[in-house]
């Protein structure tokens, strides 16, 4: 992908140079399986990762 162009995950786009809005699109690679659920008084968002061979 080249420098500056847009990333999304649920259709928040972002740029580059944007300082804010990557959270989604970080657990989105990093997480096995990952979701957000709205409540009245904001949001949750849940993930799971895989734990490394030999960690404990």
């Amino acid at each position: 992908m080249p420098p500056g162009a847009p990333i999304g995950v649920g259709g928040v786009w972002t740029r580059a140079t944007d300082e804010d809005g990557r959270g989604l699109h970080v657990v989105n690679r990093l997480a096995r399986r990952w979701g957000a659920t709205r409540l009245s008084t904001g949001k949750v968002t849940w993930f799971e990762v895989d734990r490394p061979i030999g960690a404990q």
